[in-house]
């Protein structure tokens, strides 16, 4: 089957882009000025657009992970107050829940800084005088990862006054180099991680500090591949998932890993045990946390493509999304 003939618009391309399009908005965005110094953020965001904040998280893990708050939903958390930052975004700028959540930070006197191309956020924000950043457009929302995330890493920078140009400069070389290795052939890495997920359910365990590649990745199977995704995470699995391995219905799903935890391996060895074969997939511990963590996004991005395209399924559109959203 021809990569073209389902993937009719060429989407996987605008994933391979990923660090051109991290550097060059990063770049042209240019230094943010933030209201409030070293406050705490709260990112708000749906889909694709709220993973921003996950991805912060994690990223921050080792040093400003307890100021980053993630909110997905269409209203604020009741401790919010004047003292925190609220970062919005909507890669649309038309995502109601996301234009709520402004509307009331707004009526609370919660500083704001809102992202997204354009859309009613933008018009919103011109009209309160909120702090907007215009980023530039991709295929599809959950494409346009990289430039929301540019944008979001430029507010870290002047809210908790460091400095993240290296960290962003490594992850752009580090994603130029591996997407030459993972580009749809049969023998890439991602394509054959696609093709040992055929006729299962996927189920990813990764550490508490990394849930931000299994939410993603998660939804790009969904959305992507049209097909279930489940994940968790470490200690939490050994209290009540690892007993799934006990059952009967075991068999329909194929466990992955995100090596790195001694933990983790002692699951899997005991997975293995039960006669199954899980995928484990390594943590460059060779790079920085950013460029770490992209790395295994972009790779499962282009898993739940390629995973789309062995099945005949075009990875691009999302009717059910869009005719909820009209609803």
């Amino acid at each position: 089957m021809m990569l073209d003939d389902v993937d009719r618009r060429g989407f996987y391309r605008d994933f391979l882009a990923f660090g051109e399009k991290l550097a060059s908005e990063y770049n042209s965005i240019g230094e943010v000025s933030s209201p409030l110094k070293d406050a705490p953020i709260i990112v708000s965001g749906m889909g694709g657009s709220g993973v921003i904040g996950n991805i912060l998280k994690d990223y921050l893990h080792y040093s400003n992970s307890q100021m980053i708050i993630v909110n997905k939903s269409h209203e604020l958390p009741p401790y919010i107050n004047k003292d925190y930052l609220l970062i919005a975004i909507s890669f649309s700028g038309n995502t109601m829940e996301t234009l709520a959540v402004v509307d009331e930070a707004v009526r609370r006197g919660i500083n704001t800084i809102t992202i997204s191309t354009g859309g009613k956020l933008a018009e919103y924000s011109k009209k309160k005088s909120i702090t907007h950043i215009t980023v530039s457009s991709a295929m599809a929302p959950r494409s346009g990862l990289p430039q929301l995330l540019a944008a979001a890493l430029r507010i870290v920078e002047s809210n908790f006054g460091i400095r993240l140009r290296k960290d962003v400069e490594e992850a752009h070389r580090y994603l130029k180099y591996v997407v030459n290795e993972w580009r749809p052939v049969e023998k890439s890495k991602p394509w054959l991680i696609a093709n040992e997920l055929l006729d299962y359910i996927p189920v990813l365990y990764v550490s508490h500090n990394l849930t931000s590649i299994a939410i993603r990745a998660k939804a790009s199977f969904n959305e992507n591949a049209k097909i279930p995704f489940y994940w968790d995470m470490y200690p939490e699995i050994y209290h009540n998932e690892v007993m799934i391995y006990e059952g009967s219905l075991r068999e329909n799903i194929r466990p992955m890993f995100i090596g790195g935890s001694t933990k983790l391996s002692s699951l899997y060895d005991i997975i293995v045990e039960k006669g199954m074969s899980p995928l484990s997939v390594e943590y460059p511990a060779d790079v920085g946390r950013l460029a770490a963590i992209l790395k295994l996004i972009l790779l499962f991005d282009l898993c739940s493509i390629y995973h789309a395209v062995m099945r005949g399924v075009d990875p691009y559109p999302v009717d059910l999304i869009t005719r909820l959203k009209e609803l």
